[in-house]
């Protein structure tokens, strides 16, 4: 063989070997920037469900161990106590279902970063889901009331990041 067909399949190796590299690269690449881009639309829904957890979590610790439910029997107190609980229900609730409808609920599952997030949202629906107190006060709010106050809180949510958005632009 000559030293001209040598160097030719020698080229040509070498220009195999780039463009597979290329392709490797190029892909992984790539994989990282929806990596990047998924966990920056994570944590721009991340502070608002961690806030509403905080506030729902602050009030049941309040009505566990700090006696709030004396305000439930106090005369003109009652209804700011009860609502100011449901909203705080609502608002964690409607948090997770943005959260929910904003990312692939299986990968969300699934994913080693969030697997604990969502076992613990599974965790808290399940509870809210099973409506063992007595209910003989008409005062006391269903699951079915609360999902119906998260269902008005997420849709004026989108409402309002809608009415922002033409705002902004």
């Amino acid at each position: 063989m000559s030293d001209a067909v040598v160097a030719a399949i020698v080229a040509g190796i070498v220009s195999l070997l780039v463009t597979f590299g290329k392709v490797v690269w190029d892909a992984t690449e790539k994989k990282q920037d929806r990596r990047l881009a998924a966990r920056e639309k994570l944590d721009r829904y991340r502070e608002p469900l961690l806030t509403a957890a905080d506030d729902l979590g602050s009030r049941i610790n309040n009505i566990r161990h700090h006696g709030f439910l004396f305000y439930l029997g106090v005369s003109g107190r009652e209804r700011t106590a009860l609502l100011g609980t449901l909203f705080r229900f609502a608002q964690f609730l409607g948090w997770v279902e943005i959260l929910y409808g904003s990312f692939d609920r299986l990968r969300f599952e699934t994913d080693k970063d969030t697997k604990t997030v969502a076992h613990i949202l599974k965790t808290i629906s399940k509870t809210l889901a099973v409506d063992r107190l007595d209910r003989t006060d008409p005062s006391d709010a269903t699951t079915t009331q609360l999902m119906a106050v998260q269902n008005l809180l997420t849709s004026a949510i989108a409402v309002a990041g809608t009415l922002l958005g033409a705002i902004v632009t």
